[in-house]
């Protein structure tokens, strides 16, 4: 796994982080899931928004997002390319490598995921399909 440059190793997120990263390249959706708040909401700017909808509330909803998401690629990989601190927020960019299942073809993109956090877990994600965009979002405060 890549290191995670711009969070420190004592940042409180940082093995949140860390561990959520693992668990979603090795398909493990239980442990992804234990790190969002109940009542999590997620959202989608911009990139597959018309595609698969712009909001999912609630650990159900998502949990149904990526596993359908996940039943469409195989090969899904994420590194942490950067994660920005700022506050109970992190933003993360992301490299993701991914092959259709159904025709076998690779792709790859970069994207942001800029995350709320609460009792230490994730209430909040708002996902950019443009980094710039991500990080106008986390300038903007």
């Amino acid at each position: 796994m890549a290191p995670h440059r711009g969070l420190p190793t004592h940042h409180p997120r940082a093995e949140l982080v860390r561990r959520l990263q693992a668990a979603w390249n090795r398909g493990d959706l239980d442990a992804v899931m234990a790190g969002h708040h109940p009542d999590a909401v997620y959202v989608m700017i911009g990139g597959l928004e018309p595609l698969v909808g712009s909001e999912f509330r609630g650990r159900d909803a998502i949990r149904g997002f990526f596993e359908d998401f996940r039943a469409s690629f195989g090969g899904l990989h994420i590194e942490v390319e950067q994660a920005i601190p700022a506050g109970e927020r992190v933003l993360l960019i992301f490299s993701q490598h991914t092959r259709g299942e159904a025709g076998g073809v690779e792709t790859f993109n970069r994207w942001g995921q800029l995350l709320f956090f609460s009792e230490g877990l994730i209430v909040r994600a708002e996902n950019y399909y443009e980094v710039d965009e991500a990080l106008a979002a986390i300038r903007a405060g």
